[in-house]
């Protein structure tokens, strides 16, 4: 798993990403939907809901106080999946200015109800996924789903987990079945 800084690297490289603002929120997205889409954080930085909108402190700071020249993240730590999901958002978010994305999450839960608790409360991913997955099955527009690598647990794994928790529980079904 990347970290924020390498994502924001990444989207710094794609077209009509610029400022702050926007990459801030250009991440707080893709963690939001890979969370949706996969049910796995894009990476484990904290998000923060600061005034105009989620901010992960460490790029904040990194971008605020580091001269251009010096800015980094490796964006080969990227595996293909967060690259899929980052170009997803960006085509979906990222003609967006960063303002207009922070009127956005001025409207949206996880965002409102951190910052209405405590100033630059974390964001909790769990509030990301409810909010997010509510929003994805709504009538409301959201970035398409791209096609992701599924991964499957093979048949015979899952009959022989299956097996072993019906032989665990089988004493107990029989008395319930009394």
């Amino acid at each position: 798993m990347a970290n924020a800084l390498d994502s924001a690297a990444y989207f710094r490289t794609l077209p009509g990403v610029s400022g702050q603002m926007q990459l801030q929120k250009l991440l707080y997205y893709s963690q939001a939907w890979s969370l949706v889409w996969t049910g796995q954080q894009a990476f484990e930085d904290r998000i923060e809901a600061w005034v105009d909108g989620p901010v992960i402190r460490n790029v904040w700071t990194h971008f605020k106080w580091t001269p251009r020249e010096d800015w980094h993240g490796n964006t080969s730590g990227l595996s293909a999946r967060e690259i899929i999901i980052a170009d997803a958002i960006a085509k979906f978010y990222g003609s967006m200015s960063g303002s207009r994305l922070r009127d956005l999450f001025h409207e949206e839960a996880p965002w409102v109800d951190a910052f209405n608790s405590v100033r630059n409360a974390e964001i909790k991913p769990l509030e990301m996924l409810r909010f997010y997955s509510k929003k994805a099955v709504s009538s409301e527009e959201v970035p398409m789903r791209p096609a992701l690598e599924e991964h499957y647990v093979d048949d015979q794994v899952f009959v022989d987990a299956a097996e072993e928790q019906i032989a665990r529980w089988q004493e107990t079904l029989d008395l319930l079945a009394r």
